[in-house]
């Protein structure tokens, strides 16, 4: 089960950023509302490992208000306190990382953040797998009338054996 699972208040603020260009961001900070696991889109970038005998996939939601794009929802989810701890973690690891790389992530002019890499993306979700390692990271939004679908997940892929068959 996915650590995100256990989080049940938070909540997303927009928060005005003047760099070269203005930009809005989002900020996880805590507050009230609901994060539930859900099934997966049929879109889900995350079903290609679904689908497959052997791995295991979880998806959460939770709904905010107002208009928000993958980009928001990535720099908003990577800088939220529990993933800031993970970055931390994982630079002591030799894995560092910091705000600029999560915007260089967001926005698409990096490919890499901490020990993720990038392994696909399209205009509405984000796929990220950890090099070596089972683990698989997505990302998603779902724009509504008044609101935006921020959805989640994780994929844990077995190692397969040396006939190429997964554990």
């Amino acid at each position: 089960r996915c650590c995100f699972g256990e989080i049940n208040r938070t909540h997303l603020h927009l928060d005005q950023w003047v760099s070269n260009a203005q930009t809005i961001r989002i900020r996880m900070e805590t507050f009230m509302f609901q994060i539930t696991q859900a099934p997966l889109p049929a879109s889900a970038l995350l079903n290609r490992y679904a689908e497959q005998a052997g791995h295991y996939a979880d998806c959460f939601a939770t709904e905010v208000d107002g208009a928000h794009s993958i980009v928001d929802f990535i720099e908003a989810f990577f800088n939220s306190p529990v993933l800031r701890l993970e970055r931390v973690v994982l630079k002591i690891g030799g894995y560092g990382s910091a705000y600029a790389d999560v915007i260089a992530l967001a926005n698409g002019s990096k490919e890499t953040l901490a020990g993720w890499r990038l392994e696909e993306r399209d205009e509405t979700q984000i796929l990220l797998t950890v090099p070596n390692n089972a683990i698989r990271s997505w990302l998603m939004v779902e724009p509504q009338d008044q609101t935006t679908r921020l959805l989640f997940g994780s994929a844990l892929v077995p190692r397969p054996d040396k006939d190429g068959t997964p554990k």
